[in-house]
C-alpha cells in the first residue's frame, strides 16, 4: 500500500526547495537585524549591512548542512573552511549588489535592495557553490 504524501511533505523532498526554505530563514534573520540596526540604533545601512550578512550565513551554514544536504557525516574541517571561503564569495558580492542598487536606485527601499540582490547572488552562486562544493557527498 502507498502512503499518500502531502504536498508540503513532498516539495521538501527536494533539495533545491529545502535549501529555499533555510534561504527564508536567514533572510529573516538577516533583514531583521539589518532593520533593528538601521531603525533602532541608527546604524547607516552600509555598516548595518555586514553584522547582518554574517548572521544570515551562520544560519545558512547549519541550515544547508543538516537540513537540505544531510552532509554531517561530512568532515567539518573540510565543510567549514569550504563554506567560510564561498560565503567570502558571496559577501563580497551581496555588500557590492547592495551598494550598486542603492545607488542605481536611491529611492528604492534598503530592504528591497537586499532582496533583490541576495536572490540573485543566491541563485547564481551560493547554491551551485554549496550543492557542489561544499556539501557535496561521494558515494
Amino acid at each position: 500500500m502507498k502512503r499518500h504524501v502531502s504536498g508540503f511533505r513532498k516539495i521538501f523532498r527536494y533539495k533545491f526547495f529545502r535549501s529555499n526554505f533555510v534561504g527564508v530563514l536567514s533572510t529573516l534573520g538577516n533583514l531583521s537585524l539589518l532593520g533593528f540596526l538601521v531603525e533602532f540604533l541608527r546604524w547607516s545601512k552600509d555598516a548595518a549591512n555586514i553584522p547582518s550578512m554574517v548572521l544570515g550565513s551562520a544560519i545558512q551554514f547549519f541550515g544547508h548542512r543538516t537540513f537540505v544536504f544531510g552532509a554531517q557525516s561530512g568532515k567539518m574541517t573540510q565543510q567549514g573552511p569550504r563554506f567560510v571561503l564561498g560565503e567570502a564569495m558571496g559577501l563580497a558580492l551581496n555588500v557590492f549588489g547592495f551598494w550598486a542598487a542603492t545607488r542605481m536606485w536611491p529611492d528604492l527601499h534598503y530592504a528591497w535592495a537586499r532582496l533583490g540582490v541576495t536572490l540573485l547572488v543566491y541563485l547564481g552562486f551560493n547554491y551551485p557553490y554549496w550543492k557542489y562544493v561544499v556539501f557535496k557527498q561521494t558515494r
